[in-house]
């Protein structure tokens, strides 16, 4: 997870510079490391899909996107939902890497005693892994978005980890981004055959449950572990 010590720091500062930012590139990669990461642990990020971008929108959240720690041969790597490639993964590093220590966040449920590969990665792994994106965001249709992921995957384990609320709770109306974005295709959503407009389809669905990363957050079933506070 680390990739860069001290003399690697000295030979890419500019001289002018090293001592102030090595100096805290070397406080934050010390944090990291004293982040014992663990299987089913969460990781809090943003810039993973648009979609996700506009439920952060619709929540005025911090966190757009929430992805599940697994442990691997090699790197740890992280279990997300992606717009295009369905439920997938990519190595630790490429996500810790590429971003600055207060652009992505760790937690994981309180008092949870991970067994087998980990607390929520088997379900990860062998009932999601693989399945589309949930641009409907309905649960038990066999695709999934941002929180639906970690909130199921807890589910599987016995924990309850962020109360849903209603569609319609969340977003503005039918017109708002979010809401626009559930209805494209309205046509061929399964709570809408007998809908004669993309009106009497949102009446459909504007009540259906719908879990965020700020539902998540907001839940006290989960505590921080980096950045440490």
């Amino acid at each position: 997870m680390l990739r860069l010590i001290p003399t690697a720091l000295a030979c890419i500062l500019p001289l002018g510079v090293q001592a102030q930012d090595a100096s805290k590139n070397w406080d934050a990669i010390m944090a990291e490391a004293a982040w014992d990461w663990r299987p089913g642990d969460l990781i809090f990020l943003n810039g993973m899909n648009e979609f996700d971008e506009l439920v952060r929108q619709a929540e005025d959240g911090k966190w757009g996107s929430v992805g599940i720690m697994r442990p691997s041969s090699g790197d740890p790597r992280v279990v997300f939902a992606d717009e295009t490639n369905g439920v997938t993964e990519l190595i630790l590093y490429e996500i810790t890497d590429v971003r600055a220590e207060d652009e992505y966040a760790v937690y994981r449920i309180k008092d949870a005693v991970p067994q087998g590969l980990g607390l929520m990665t088997n379900y990860s792994l062998f009932s999601a892994y693989g399945k589309p994106f949930d641009h409907l965001m309905m649960f038990g249709n066999g695709s999934f978005y941002n929180a639906e992921l970690p909130f199921e995957a807890a589910m599987s384990e016995g924990y309850t980890i962020a109360k849903p609320q209603k569609l319609s709770d969340l977003v503005a109306g039918m017109e708002s981004p979010l809401g626009k974005a559930v209805l494209a295709g309205w046509q061929d959503h399964p709570y809408c055959v007998a809908a004669l407009s993309e009106a009497d389809c949102w009446e459909q669905v504007k009540n259906i449950a719908v879990v965020t990363p700020g539902a998540l957050l907001a839940s006290g079933a989960l505590e921080q572990v980096y950045p440490r506070r």
